[in-house]
């Protein structure tokens, strides 16, 4: 048997290789096998929160036939259902970018959409973001406006992660959390490693 897990990777032509191993069963494994890259849709508005450098692409149909199809899921309200997961609570926070920050959003974001108005069109209704990825990154010919909307997209998403008034919000929650149970244990998460990484000594310089 072929265990595949993260499944989801296999949309790609490198990933598929992996299926060409000799098995006589395959079972793929994803928290997300439906993942796919945001789209034009999401960027003109709050803006894409994937990693578009990571190396999930949605599973293509014929990949996803060479591995006999979906046969189970276990979703989120499953697992709370049966006590798999604690219960929680998600409240959203609108956050104010400093004078300079959106200055610079603005000037990236009329840059993406000067971009993206060309790729719309070759797009052909396609997911925008997946298909400037798969031109940017071919092999033969890599298409330069792709390539430059995939970098612009990431340079306006790396402006949000690290925009300051996120770490002041942080540690304005911590504070709340640690003042209602001393004993809280707090678990964040980032897009960047070394972003978390740099919020943790600050964080932790504060204790």
């Amino acid at each position: 048997v072929l265990i595949l897990d993260e499944c989801h990777t296999i949309g790609s032509d490198k990933f598929q290789a992996v299926l060409d191993v000799s098995h006589q069963a395959v079972l793929g494994l994803s928290a997300t096998p439906d993942r796919d890259e945001p789209g034009a849709e999401a960027e003109e508005t709050e803006g894409p929160d994937e990693d578009e450098t990571a190396p999930y692409q949605e599973i293509q149909p014929s990949a996803l036939d060479r591995m006999g199809g979906k046969i189970y899921s276990y979703s989120l309200a499953d697992a709370l259902r049966d006590g798999i997961l604690a219960r929680f609570i998600i409240e959203h926070y609108g956050l104010p970018l400093t004078n300079d920050e959106r200055a610079k959003y603005q000037q990236q974001t009329r840059a993406i959409r000067d971009v993206e108005s060309h790729l719309k069109i070759r797009s052909r209704g396609q997911p925008l973001f997946q298909f400037a990825m798969k031109l940017a990154k071919s092999a033969n010919n890599p298409d330069r406006d792709a390539a430059k909307y995939v970098q612009l997209v990431s340079e306006r998403k790396e402006l949000l992660w690290r925009c300051a008034a996120r770490r002041l919000a942080l540690g304005a929650l911590i504070d709340s959390s640690l003042a209602r149970d001393p004993d809280a244990r707090i678990l964040v998460f980032h897009e960047r490693i070394e972003e978390i990484n740099t919020l943790f000594v600050e964080l932790r310089a504060r204790v």
